[in-house]
């Protein structure tokens, strides 16, 4: 075919195509018109359909909420949280007995049957009373397993607000079910009084059927999404969520995750079909509808629309055909014009594109191509080649002259030999060589060529490359000074390490010089040969070795690291460790096993010398723990006695001179269990046995009961007492309200003891530091006293000493009480110092961290303070009947007498066994154990007590004089109701019974 025929058509292909996409295009028009149209519709419809879902949602919620409230008004649940006996069994006994005892009630199981009934009628998941400390009473689920009776709700947002606001709503993941619903609460009242709260939880899944028919997703006011048509989408998250305002513990209690997927929802395609979406996981386009429910809720419709775009294909074909064959018949018309110097044209545009390519080709890979007649001397440079010699293309005509300038003066006569060599008959150039640009920069030069010949063996033209070596040859050189590097590294790593490398079969391919001096080998004996064969190790230590090298080779291990025992050639006993690694080769097979040996010969024996220190310094930790408990008992027991009958004498008719002498004597003796205290508080410190409570209190009562203990004492000296507490203090704090008192008692006694007559003690307490979930408060105490010394301040917080050893005998004190402070001030994250004049006072300034009570509501006591009720307890307890059990005949008696001299009937028993006897005669209201008696002692009298079922609810408060850390939590685990530390404060003593024990 002529080159004009195939020109013309190459034009008409051209312009065919051409006018084939506009006709493509415009029936794409054509049929996005339509589908908008369409999809506009349908957009309506679904919109629709959504607000008709919603609002079926919606009265579903509606006349879900109104169910709790309606339970404020039934007689049978008002009467279950009236109940006395529940209210106590609410507050002290644990979740497994509430559930047992509240779920066997006959009452309880008929309102019970009643509200599952109840449930089913309005098809929610399941109804519940909780009573006002927030304790599940009553359940639709009670007869289940995953009953709720007993559980402790009152950390839900729901329970919260119904108790402040008369009603609540909340969103979360059951704790019991762990199944996520919609929680709806309100407040039962008895007239102003909340006594508790009804809840209904609606489970999401019980709104599937709405959003399944309406492909819907719903989304809670965080932005995530909590139900959904399409299960993978769940608790995913839209762009525009909230939910990182949550705190990683909130958001795990509220959604049971803490990290969320996104799900996106974007335009289709950008600027078509404005309808249409695109969402994360979906193939085809859908249509979206979003309607807000109440609570913050929202419901997201959905309709996959991919047939929209399918169904009108065909008619797009139909239009596009019906422009393009109209279009072709013009077109072909014109086909047969073209011109013979077009054709032309183009192949000099490609030779041109050719030689462009070629040279950028050459730019790139920094190539250079010469081409030089060794006859004339003429040659010829690529551009690169220029580049490489440090000029400019084209600025410079290239002769020999110019090259031979261009080649390091210490390469040139290198460089004319190997040239020479070819030109006479080697035929071939092939020589790397140094360069130094007009710059003074040297680089490195790779130069090959080959020598033409013509007939007669002359050569005629030389033609090659030259290529730019610099960086390669840079990597080279940091490659060889690395592997000196190791090498040195390997020759002086020191004489307890050997570097090694094996293969899989064991066979040592490398040893470093170390392995002489550690295994007593030398590097040729193990080269080549197996590390089992050439060192005697210890039984089994080969198999954990093989055992390591399965894992490392099966991917279980990324590095194994053994410590293993060998007989030296010397005889001795050596021990090593092992770190190695699998190393592969480019294709992932298993090359060999290097790594690095340790003698940790001298290293064990040392960590074996501190092991078996550390057990003995356990040992004589536990004995000095069991010795402070002995001593701490056999102090008390004799100290209850004293303090205890000089109570006795005190109550009856003395003179002045009897009363003074016996309140001395009973000062003294509480002098004496203060010193006590000291010193074993000391030990526990020391010891590292002192522990803080974490419990929510409120400031004022822990001031109030610093100015009550102290109050006596200053008015005795005449000694003023001001309490200053700045507005901006938080009164209810959570931490450990008696290590505090603790510190203030010992502040202010001394700061009392230490001031004369008409002298005043300020006690100060300012917020210093505040964030969001804890306060570093500022406490100082001020008195006018004897002052302190600059000289002696410095031993101040030291243990058993005093500013002035004189004082000692003036003022007494053990001089632990400033050491202790500060050990508790340390505890509690804060630090203690004093400013003090010597004759112008002292300030003693600490700071202590608490935490926020999330509700400043704790019942606090006025600063004022006041003892607690003993009179109402004393009242309370008139006519009861109590069982003594106590094997010390003085304590016994004192006990006794103090109970009789309030109208309490007493019974007597020697120990444990002789109380069980008495027990099994008589009835009784109530029982003072002591804990450590012969034959039996008290908390196996009360295991035994507790398994008679007519004694189950008997109270048993403990009266010994075990007061160490743990002594209650081990009375209240044999089934003691309370603790009473000996000696005995007879308010406490009467508080204590009356809290358990009702005269029958």
């Amino acid at each position: 075919m002529p080159e004009f025929n195939i020109r013309s058509l190459l034009k008409f292909a051209a312009i065919a195509l051409l006018w084939l996409a506009l006709s493509w295009l415009a029936s794409g028009w054509w049929m996005a018109h339509k589908v908008d149209t369409l999809a506009r519709h349908l957009q309506n419809d679904l919109d629709a359909k959504a607000r008709y879902q919603t609002q079926q949602i919606s009265d579903y919620l509606l006349r879900t909420r109104h169910v709790p409230a309606s339970l404020g008004g039934e007689p049978t649940v008002l009467a279950a949280l009236r109940s006395s006996a529940m209210i106590e069994e609410s507050m002290t006994l644990p979740r497994e007995e509430r559930q047992r005892r509240w779920s066997e009630n006959p009452e309880h199981r008929e309102i019970n049957e009643y509200l599952a009934k109840l449930t089913r009628y309005t098809t929610t998941s399941v109804i519940y009373v909780l009573d006002a400390t927030g304790k599940c009473v009553l359940a639709s689920n009670a007869g289940k397993a995953t009953s709720f009776v007993g559980s402790d709700y009152r950390t839900r947002k729901y329970y919260s607000e119904a108790v402040a606001h008369g009603a609540g709503y909340q969103y979360a993941m059951g704790r019991i079910t762990n199944m996520p619903g919609l929680y709806f609460s309100s407040a039962i009242h008895d007239g102003e009084v909340v006594l508790g709260v009804a809840v209904v939880k609606v489970n999401l899944d019980d709104l599937s059927p709405w959003i399944r028919e309406a492909e819907s997703l719903l989304v809670d006011e965080y932005g995530v999404i909590v139900q959904a048509f399409d299960p993978r989408w769940e608790l995913r998250v839209l762009p525009e969520n909230v939910v990182e305002q949550l705190s990683p513990d909130r958001r795990i209690e509220r959604y049971k995750v803490k990290d969320f997927a996104r799900l996106t929802i974007s335009p289709w395609r950008e600027g078509r079909h404005p309808l249409l979406h695109r969402m994360t996981d979906h193939s085809s386009p859908m249509l979206i509808s979003s309607v807000a429910l109440a609570h913050g809720l929202r419901l997201i419709a959905s309709y996959d629309a991919g047939y929209l775009l399918q169904s009108h294909l065909a008619e797009r074909v139909s239009t596009f055909a019906a422009f393009s064959v109209s279009g072709l018949l013009v077109l072909w018309l014109l086909a047969w014009r073209g011109s013979v110097a077009r054709t032309r044209q183009r192949n000099q545009r490609d030779l041109m594109d050719s030689e462009e390519r070629l040279r950028r080709a050459q730019a790139v890979a920094h190539v250079g191509s010469f081409d030089w007649d060794p006859v004339s001397g003429r040659l010829s440079w690529s551009d690169e080649h220029f580049r490489l010699w440090g000029h400019e293309p084209g600025t410079l005509e290239p002769t020999y002259e110019m090259f031979r300038q261009g080649v390091h003066p210490g390469d040139v006569a290198r460089v004319e030999a190997a040239l020479a060599d070819a030109v006479e008959g080697g035929r071939y150039y092939d020589l790397v060589h140094r360069v130094i640009r007009p710059g003074g920069e040297i680089g490195y030069i790779h130069g090959i060529g080959e020598v033409i010949f013509d007939d007669s063996g002359r050569a005629v033209r030389m033609i090659g490359t030259v290529q730019d070596i610099t960086s390669q040859r840079a990597h080279e050189e940091a490659a060889n000074e690395a592997r000196h590097r190791f090498q040195r590294l390997v020759e002086g790593i020191g004489e307890r390490f050997v570097i090694f490398s094996h293969g899989t079969d064991g066979q040592l391919t490398f040893v470093s010089k170390g392995v002489e001096s550690v295994f007593g080998v030398s590097q040729a004996e193990l080269l080549g040969a197996n590390w089992g064969d050439a060192v005697a190790w210890s039984p089994g230590t080969l198999e954990r070795v093989a055992e390591g090298h399965r894992k490392l080779l099966g991917g279980e291990l990324r590095y194994l690291e053994l410590e293993m025992a060998f007989t030296h050639p010397d005889g001795g006993e050596r021990t090593i460790r092992i770190n190695e690694h699998l190393v592969r080769d480019d294709a992932g097979g298993a090359r060999s096993f290097d790594g690095l040996v340790e003698d940790i010969t001298v290293a064990s024996a040392i960590k074996r010398e501190l092991e078996s220190a550390k057990e003995a310094a356990l040992q004589s930790a536990a004995a000095k723990s069991a010795f402070l408990a002995n001593m701490s008992h056999e102090i008390r027991t004799p100290m209850n006695a004293i303090i205890g009958m000089l109570h006795l004498v005190q109550e009856t008719e003395l003179t002045g001179r009897q009363r003074d002498y016996l309140g001395k004597a009973r000062y003294s003796a509480e002098n004496l269990l203060g010193v006590l205290n000291d010193i074993l508080d000391f030990s526990k410190i020391e010891a590292g046995k002192l522990d803080l409570e974490d419990i929510p209190f409120a400031l004022t009562d822990v001031v109030g009961n610093l100015v009550n203990l102290i109050r006596m004492k200053a008015e005795d000296k005449g000694v003023d007492i001001a309490v200053r507490i700045g507005n901006e203090v938080p009164r209810a704090l959570v931490g450990d309200p008696a290590r505090l008192g603790q510190v203030l008692i010992n502040l202010g006694g001394n700061a009392v003891k230490f001031s004369a007559s008409g002298g005043t003690v300020t006690l100060t307490v300012a917020l210093q530091e505040e964030n969001e979930g804890d306060v570093l408060l500022h406490f100082s105490v001020r008195d006018t006293g004897i002052g302190i010394s600059k000289a002696q301040l410095a031993q101040l917080f030291e243990a058993f000493t005093q500013a002035d050893s004189s004082t000692s005998r003036k003022y007494g004190g053990t001089g632990l009480g400033l050491v202790i402070s500060k050990r508790i001030v340390d505890m509690l994250g804060g630090e203690i110092w004093v400013e003090s004049e010597l004759g112008a006072g002292s300030t003693f300034h600490f700071t202590a961290r608490f935490g926020k009570h999330a509700a400043d509501d704790l019942k606090a006591a006025p600063i004022e303070g006041g003892e607690p009720d003993v009179a109402a307890a004393i009242r309370g307890l008139h006519g009861a009947k109590v069982l003594v059990v106590e094997d010390n005949p003085i304590n016994l008696e004192l006990v006794t007498e103090l109970l009789a001299m309030h109208g309490i009937e007493t019974r007597t028993a020697g120990n444990g066994q002789e109380a069980l006897n008495v027990l099994a005669a008589e009835s009784f209201d109530g029982v003072l154990m002591d804990c450590q008696m012969p034959l039996l002692d008290g908390y196996q009298a009360t295991r035994a007590i507790r398994q008679r079922p007519d004694l189950a609810d008997l109270p048993v408060i403990a009266l010994t004089a075990n007061a160490m850390k743990g002594d209650r939590e081990k009375a209240v685990a044999a089934g003691m109701n309370d603790h009473i530390a000996k000696p005995i404060d007879p308010d406490r003593l009467f508080v204590t019974m009356a809290k358990w024990i009702r005269p029958a």
